[in-house]
């Protein structure tokens, strides 16, 4: 790269905690802690509040949360549900059926 390349950098921040948050038809339908201190968990408020700020939201995605070491919430990034892992077996049927209604939307999108 050339030394005119601009490089972008961000400040650190630590999460003490993850949490995976699945959505359905606007909904959580189920949640996941994935990294961090299982113990800490969003509010599920916030959460919530959050994902209606979601722009034209697919049928079912999935936010990831987390609370920095500052106490605050912070999204940590948004998967559609067509790519997400299911981190719940013995849920599986919640995500039989969250992909079920994606694709289908998907499907109709195409149409």
């Amino acid at each position: 790269h050339s030394r005119r390349t601009p490089v972008y950098l961000s400040e650190e921040i630590r999460f003490l905690t993850e949490w995976r948050f699945y959505f359905q038809d606007g909904r959580i339908v189920a949640r996941h802690w994935y990294a961090g201190d299982p113990i800490l968990k969003p509010d599920e408020t916030a959460v919530a509040e959050m994902s209606a700020l979601v722009v034209r939201p697919p049928a079912a995605f999935a936010l990831d949360f987390g609370i920095l070491n500052t106490g605050e919430l912070a999204l940590v990034e948004m998967n559609d549900a067509f790519g997400l892992g299911w981190y719940l077996p013995d849920d599986i049927d919640k995500y039989l059926s969250m992909l079920q209604a994606r694709f289908a939307e998907i499907l109709k999108s195409e149409r």
